[in-house]
């Protein structure tokens, strides 16, 4: 296929059979769990994890943004400024920064242009989400994850963008409103997650059930 052209492509099994060779490269290379897609470089070096969707045109989308990434860290590498804010917003799409660590580094590298800076602004909502779910590990820190993005959205404050912060960020946020019987944030929630994956025909039976919970509530 055409995907294929442009990449050197390489699949391993990992079977956990004691004494495997190269068994534990799942590990090394940041997996847990099944099927763990990446970009590598020619060192093996990890630059990206595949977070969107599994086909050719997913997988050429962050293979676009692979390489967007190296070309500027030449680039920036070499002096460049304003490929050094670009840089940066590469990096927060492809979370290999924290949102703290992005804004101390544009700092240094000077002003954004307005192009840059409404990039910027996009990518940092993600990198925060992000950020936030990491301190996921169990359904009460899911509550007081929801919690604060319940309380963003309260604030007026931009939702993520980006796919992979997307889901999570909306999903809680519309517990977290069930919670407080908000039907206000709730609905707005659940129509940005249908607009998004609503012609998933796997979400069926959540947007099912989370437009009955909807009907429920507006009923209090």
């Amino acid at each position: 296929m055409k995907f294929s052209k442009d990449y050197v492509l390489f699949c391993h099994i990992t079977t956990q059979i004691d004494g495997e060779k190269h068994g534990n490269l799942l590990e090394q290379k940041g997996g847990q769990g099944f099927p763990y897609i990446i970009f590598m470089d020619a060192d093996g070096t990890v630059l990206a994890e595949h977070q969107g969707e599994r086909s050719a045109a997913g997988f050429a989308k962050t293979g676009v943004a692979v390489k967007d990434y190296t070309t500027l860290k030449a680039k920036a590498d070499k002096g460049d400024k304003a490929a050094q804010i670009d840089f940066v917003i590469a990096s927060l799409t492809l979370g290999k920064i924290s949102a703290a660590d992005a804004e101390k580094k544009i700092k240094e590298a000077g002003a954004p242009t307005k192009e840059q800076q409404a990039k910027l602004d996009g990518e940092l909502v993600n990198a925060a989400v992000m950020d936030i779910m990491k301190t996921v590990e169990d359904d009460d820190s899911a509550k007081v994850a929801g919690k604060k993005f319940y309380e963003m959205e309260k604030a007026g404050k931009p939702g993520p963008t980006g796919d992979q912060a997307m889901q999570p960020y909306y999903i809680l946020m519309m517990q977290a409103a069930e919670a407080a019987k908000d039907p206000v944030v709730f609905e707005k929630a659940l129509n940005v997650l249908k607009k998004k994956f609503g012609d998933n025909p796997n979400a069926k039976r959540f947007f099912e059930a989370n437009t009955k919970k909807l009907e429920e509530l507006k009923k209090k």
